[in-house]
């Protein structure tokens, strides 16, 4: 009765370490499913931080190239402005000569005009 016993108990241990193998051996397939797949994730965020730098650098590149045509701009229009009022600036100064010109020479015919009736 003991060896029917200890044999009944010895199949019953041999199922369970059957059913623990075969559940130990699909956990570790999942496992390695799953390290498999972590380097293949790694790998994939590795190459996206570098293309992510890359555009970083592009986008700071365009900044700057923005930043300078922005200035040139800038620039332009001042050189413009300042072009403007240096000839307005010319044109008040030879409208004041002329003025002064004329004044002068209005003055003039009218000592020559007094002259004249002085004469008479």
């Amino acid at each position: 009765m003991i060896v029917a016993i200890n044999a009944e108990r010895d199949k019953q241990n041999n199922g369970i370490r059957a059913s623990v193998n075969k559940t130990y051996t699909y956990y570790m397939q999942q496992l390695n499913k799953l390290i498999i797949e972590n380097k293949a994730l790694r790998n994939e965020n590795d190459t996206l931080k570098a293309e992510n730098t890359e555009v970083k650098q592009r986008i700071s590149q365009l900044d700057e190239n923005a930043v300078r045509r922005v200035t040139a701009q800038k620039d332009a229009v001042i050189e413009s402005l300042n072009t403007q009022l240096a000839s307005k600036k010319r044109g008040h100064y030879n409208e004041r000569r002329f003025v002064e010109s004329v004044t002068t020479n209005h003055l003039k015919l009218q000592k020559c005009d007094a002259k004249d009736k002085d004469s008479l």
